[in-house]
């Protein structure tokens, strides 16, 4: 393995309209199937609204639409586990240092913007 790369909702959305940029993911997604790299999807994407402007409420959906465009069996990040937010059963049951780096994560790539604390740290 020669590197880790993971895929946003961007790239998926690329991948099914057959963006100019598609030609660059699908020589990721060859190099994974060859063992060449490691990569992931970002599982929040699954949750994120679509283009008729809600989010699905089926995990599966996602698993489609990644199928669709060759990522069977990709591996998924995981996002902690937020009420309303995730799908219970594709998300981390987090521990405070992990919502704590969470934080700081967020407060770097979203300044000023709050969020909602993961469903099981007080």
């Amino acid at each position: 393995m020669t590197g880790k790369v993971a895929l946003d909702t961007n790239c998926l959305i690329d991948l099914e309209e057959k963006r100019p940029d598609a030609g660059h993911i699908k020589a990721l997604i060859a190099a994974w199937k060859k063992g060449q790299v490691e990569l992931a999807v970002i599982a929040v994407s699954a949750s994120e609204n679509q283009r008729s402007g809600t989010a699905s409420q089926n995990f599966g959906t996602f698993e489609a639409r990644l199928n669709a465009v060759g990522l069977t069996g990709v591996h998924h990040l995981l996002p902690l586990a937020i009420w309303d937010v995730f799908y219970w059963d594709h998300a981390l049951w987090s521990s405070s240092e992990m919502a704590a780096l969470e934080r700081k994560i967020r407060e770097i790539l979203f300044p000023g913007i709050a969020t909602a604390p993961p469903a099981n740290v007080q």
